[in-house]
């Protein structure tokens, strides 16, 4: 399995390096795999896919001639076109160190969420069901579905949004109803969705949500109304 997944890691980064050859651009900025997994620093799913740091490290000895235009851009990097002359500041960082104080950030925030106080999810009034009507009334694309949204250590039960007639109400069944996106957000990020301080493209972003589809078949139709319009 480890040899496999080498193997289909190196031949991504070769067709950069393929794409570089044939573009021939003055500088590379590979961008990607930029999500980890908090739980365990050295899980599979962290790495199990190559980073821009593992790329650059690998372009610049697999490609030598244009080593120097491979370019590492972290969060302090920049690179702009200025009178039409390229400015950029990074950082050539080594694999071994981008994955050390990957590693250092990631038992800081365990750290720091063990600390944290626990989270209580808002109470659901009235006026938060209002408000995401008033929201999804904006969608002119009626379909026969339904969103169902709930915090992840709920006692209010789900808040259940029927992308046909605009209703919103409180959905307290345990048995999901058909056709529908079920979504199981954390507890802060749901509390910031009801307030209207996150709206649910942001939410996605946060990764912090688990959902279910019924039937189970991908919809970009129905996402682009959950992601446009709550």
């Amino acid at each position: 399995m480890i040899k496999e997944g080498n193997r289909l890691e190196n031949q991504f980064m070769n067709y950069g390096i393929m794409q570089t050859k044939i573009l021939k651009p003055n500088f590379i900025i590979p961008f990607g795999s930029n999500l980890f997994h908090k739980d365990n620093p050295n899980s599979y799913m962290n790495k199990a896919v190559a980073t821009p740091v593992d790329f650059v490290n690998y372009a610049q000895k697999n490609h030598s001639s244009y080593s120097k235009k491979y370019m590492t851009m972290l969060s302090d990097s920049y690179c702009f076109k200025i009178n039409r002359k390229i400015i950029s500041c990074y950082e050539n960082v080594s694999a071994k160190k981008f994955n050390f104080e990957l590693k250092k950030f990631i038992n800081y925030i365990k750290r720091r969420k063990n600390k944290q106080r626990i989270i209580h999810e808002l109470s659901i009034k009235k006026k938060y069901l209002q408000f995401i009507k008033k929201k999804i009334q904006k969608n002119s694309n009626k379909i026969k579905h339904k969103i169902l949204v709930e915090s992840h250590n709920s006692k209010n039960g789900k808040i259940l949004i029927n992308l046909y007639n605009d209703q919103v109400y409180i959905y307290k069944n345990k048995l999901l109803p058909d056709n529908c996106h079920y979504f199981r957000v954390e507890t802060n990020e749901f509390n910031k969705w009801l307030m209207g301080d996150l709206t649910f493209e942001e939410v996605l972003g946060t990764r912090r949500f688990r959902y279910i589809r019924k039937p189970n078949t991908y919809s970009v139709e129905i996402m682009q109304i959950y992601t446009n319009y709550l």
